[in-house]
C-alpha cells in the first residue's frame, strides 16, 4: 500500500500459539486504509517461519536476528511506518473489527487529541488465573477517559492499555519515541510525556481483547516493574511539582512503595523531609536519617508537597490531608 493512513505496529516474540488470531483481527478491520508492520524480535519458536509464509500485501515484515527487546522493536516498526497514525497491537491480543475505524474517526474529529486509547475486555487462556485478576485488570484499564481524568490517574499508574492506543506519528517523534531505559514500563513513561505534549482520550467501548498471562502476575515481574514505575513517577514529580521554592517533599507511607519512591526521588536530588505512617510499629523508626511519624505529627515537618505512597491507606491519607486544607494535585498526589 502506497499511502496508508494507519500503520499498525506489532512487535512479536515467540507468539506462535496466538499470532494468527491477532493478525487476522487486524486484517479483518472495517477500516481498510492501513498497513500492518510486524517486527519479529528474534523469535525461536517457529513464529519467524510462520510470518515468512503469510501472503498479504498489507503486511510489512522485519526480522531481528536476536532478541533486542520491545523498545527496539517498537521504534524500528514506527521508523518504517508510512501512515500518519500509529496503532499499537500485540501479538497475543484481539482487536475489534471496528477498532481502527473508531480511533481514526476520533482523531480526525479532535485535532487537539494526540493519542486515543480504548476500553478493553480482559481474557486468558490459562485456567490458573482467577477471574478476580481478569476483573482487576479490566476495571483499572476501563477507568479515566477524559484528558483531565487520565492526567489525574497517571501518577498512580498506567491507566492506558498499550496495545489499544493509536497516536499521531508526528507527535511520537516530537516527544522522542520510546526510551530503552524504561523497558518493562516504556509505555507508561511514553504516555506521561505525551500527556504533557497534547491531549489524551479513551474511547468508552471495549475495542480490544487483552490477554493476561501468568508471567504478568509473578512477584518477580511485578517487583521489577514496580522499581521502574517508581523511577518514572519520580521524574514526573520532579517535573510537575518540584517547582522553585517548593522542593521539600513529605512521603505518606513507609512501606515498600514508600521506600521505592524515596530512593527514586533521592537519585534525582529531591529532598524528602519526612515520612508519615499509620502503622504504630513503623513510627519513630527511620528511613536512612529520616524519621517516621504518625499523622498527628505532620505539623512537625516543613514540607511543600505530600506524596501518598500507600495503596491500602490511600483513602485515609487523602481524607486526612483534605481535612487539613490540602488539595489533590495542588499539595498532594497519590503515586500507588
Amino acid at each position: 500500500m502506497i499511502n496508508p493512513i494507519v500503520s499498525v505496529v506489532m512487535p512479536v516474540y515467540n507468539a506462535l500459539p496466538w499470532i494468527n488470531e491477532s493478525i487476522n483481527s487486524i486484517l479483518n478491520q472495517t477500516f481498510e486504509n492501513f498497513e500492518l508492520i510486524i517486527i519479529d524480535d528474534g523469535s525461536v519458536d517457529g513464529t519467524r517461519e510462520f510470518l515468512k509464509n503469510i501472503n498479504d500485501s498489507r503486511i510489512v515484515r522485519y526480522f531481528f536476528s536476536e532478541n533486542r527487546g520491545i523498545v527496539s522493536a517498537l521504534n524500528k516498526g514506527i521508523s518504517l511506518a508510512k501512515g500518519k497514525y500509529i496503532a499499537r497491537m500485540d501479538s497475543d491480543d484481539i482487536s475489534s473489527p471496528i477498532r481502527l475505524e473508531q480511533q481514526v474517526e476520533f482523531l480526525e474529529e479532535n485535532p487537539s487529541c494526540h493519542l486515543v486509547a480504548t476500553n478493553i475486555e480482559s481474557f486468558t487462556h490459562e485456567s490458573t488465573i482467577p477471574k478476580e485478576e481478569l476483573e482487576r485488570y479490566q476495571k483499572w484499564y476501563n477507568n479515566a477517559h477524559t484528558h483531565e481524568e487520565i492526567c489525574l490517574t497517571l501518577p498512580i499508574g498506567n491507566c492506558l492499555c498499550h496495545p489499544s492506543v493509536m497516536f499521531r506519528k508526528d507527535s511520537f517523534y516530537k516527544i522522542g519515541g520510546y526510551k530503552s531505559e524504561f523497558q518493562l514500563a516504556e509505555d507508561y513513561e511514553f504516555f506521561i510525556r505525551m500527556s504533557k505534549y497534547g491531549r489524551l482520550f479513551k474511547i468508552r467501548k471495549p475495542l480490544l481483547k487483552y490477554r493476561i498471562h501468568s508471567k504478568q502476575l509473578s512477584s518477580e515481574y511485578k517487583q521489577r516493574q514496580r522499581r521502574i514505575d517508581a523511577k518514572i513517577k519520580a521524574h514526573y514529580i520532579k517535573e510537575h511539582y518540584c517547582l522553585e521554592g517548593k522542593e521539600n517533599l513529605l512521603i505518606w507511607g513507609a512501606g515498600n512503595g514508600g521506600i521505592l519512591i524515596y530512593k527514586a526521588l533521592s537519585e534525582l536530588g529531591i529532598k524528602v523531609v519526612g515520612f508519615i505512617d499509620i502503622d504504630y510499629n513503623k513510627q519513630k523508626k527511620r528511613v536512612d536519617h529520616i524519621m517516621i511519624e504518625n499523622p498527628e505529627s505532620i505539623s512537625k515537618f516543613q514540607f511543600d508537597f505530600v506524596i501518598i505512597a500507600t495503596t491500602l491507606g490511600r483513602k485515609y491519607a487523602e481524607s486526612y490531608l483534605e481535612s487539613l486544607g490540602l488539595k489533590y494535585g495542588k499539595q498532594y498526589i497519590p503515586v500507588w
